[in-house]
């Protein structure tokens, strides 16, 4: 079978690995860098110019650490340099294309935009068609075997912003509409890195079936809310249950607390655990 994946960003790379793993014969087209915008556009120059705008940030709470000086202003120049190197050390450092042709996958970069003429052909700059017995655009994110399973639930995402958020899974108003659920909020204000940090706004809310205890949704807003996330991500695609994330002994004091406290209140909620385990920490 001969597959075309369109577009080399990383739900193209991935669908490539797979096709390529599954014995296609495999081309994987870009219009213009190996990466996509995720590497070369998107994710990583504008997370680099976020922790700039984040460090600007922090050094208006100095005073309140005891320390003192002028505040920094920003060299734009110099901080999108720094973020056009973070670009050109991913790439360098992966060697995402050369990892590909390793693989057997033959990657064509730089020819510009694709357009379908028909379900099994495209055409590319320069009036070169190419068929292939299928087509897959990067945004369908996997080729899958007979035994294989995609689990489109549980796929975070979030923004650098400030505060920052992130999501997975449920809302608690699509949770509430089909199942039976209980939910919980654990508040950086209670969180003991929060208040050290001095980032005591925000918060993280757990949503969970009540009858199987296993995670249907979770949402951060606030500090490291892109990371916190990950962690829920992971408790979902394992199907642990609430109690199960509640009794993981998470390293103390760490944003990734609020995550288990949360857990803890639902366990409560559901009358998972004695009181006394039921304590904050």
């Amino acid at each position: 079978m001969r597959v075309v994946v369109i577009g080399a960003g990383p739900a193209g790379i991935s669908a490539s690995i797979r096709a390529r793993r599954l014995r296609a014969e495999v081309l994987l087209l870009e219009r213009n860098q190996v990466g996509g915008v995720c590497y070369n556009e998107g994710p990583v120059p504008v997370r680099t110019l976020a922790r700039v705008a984040r460090m600007v940030r922090d050094a208006g709470g100095w005073s309140e650490f005891g320390l003192s000086g002028d505040r920094p202003t920003v060299d734009l120049r110099v901080a999108l340099d720094r973020a056009r190197w973070a670009v050109r050390y991913i790439h360098d450092v992966k060697c995402v294309a050369e990892g590909l042709r390793a693989e057997d996958i033959e990657v064509a970069e730089g020819i510009g935009p694709a357009r379908f003429i028909d379900t099994h052909t495209v055409a590319i700059a320069g009036g070169r068609t190419i068929s292939a017995d299928r087509i897959i655009v990067a945004a369908e994110n996997a080729v899958l075997g007979l035994d294989c399973a995609y689990e489109a639930a549980v796929v975070p995402s979030g923004s650098f912003t400030d505060p920052e958020y992130a999501s997975v899974g449920l809302t608690e108003s699509q949770a509430r509409a089909t199942q039976d659920c209980v939910v919980a909020r654990h508040v950086y204000s209670a969180l003991t890195r929060a208040v050290v940090d001095n980032r005591m706004d925000g918060f993280c809310k757990l949503i969970a079936d009540r009858r199987s205890g296993t995670l249907l949704g979770a949402h951060v807003l606030g500090e490291y809310s892109a990371e916190l996330i990950q962690v829920a991500a992971m408790c979902m695609a394992a199907r642990m249950t609430v109690l199960q994330i509640a009794q993981v002994q998470l390293a103390y004091p760490t944003f990734a607390q609020a995550i288990g406290l949360a857990a803890l209140k639902l366990a409560r909620e559901m009358d998972l655990l004695p009181r006394a385990e039921s304590l904050n920490y």
